[in-house]
């Protein structure tokens, strides 16, 4: 799992992640500048804590495999759903994830690590 961190390496590749994360949760979650920039930055923020403590107790020598992809994918999808739920049920109290806004955050989140590894290699 430590593929994880490393397809964070280098800026270029951090920067694609955020950027399609940005791009995702302002267009599925609301058209404001500056609450959409924080909600992203504290998702991508947590979920590269968790990728970090995730890489350094389980280390494999190996290179990521369909089932590594799917948890990898699964999990930050996950991570970052619960935590921009919190950050709208703050903003909007009866806001409910709808299906297709769950669907762009989990293909941001895929497109994000396949393109975030593919920079880091």
């Amino acid at each position: 799992m430590t593929w994880i961190l490393e397809a964070f390496q280098g800026p270029l590749a951090l920067g694609m992640v955020v950027f399609l994360d940005w791009w995702a949760i302002w267009f599925a979650l609301g058209r404001s500048f500056l609450p959409t920039t924080f909600m992203v930055l504290s998702a991508d923020g947590i979920l590269l804590l968790v990728a970090f403590g995730v890489s350094t107790l389980v280390e494999t020598g190996a290179g990521p495999g369909a089932l590594d992809w799917t948890l990898a994918i699964g999990g930050a999808t996950l991570l970052k759903a619960g935590i921009l739920r919190l950050w709208m049920l703050k903003l909007l109290p009866r806001w409910k994830w709808n299906r297709y806004d769950l669907a762009l955050v989990a293909g941001s989140t895929a497109l994000g690590l396949a393109l975030s590894a593919w920079a880091g290699s």
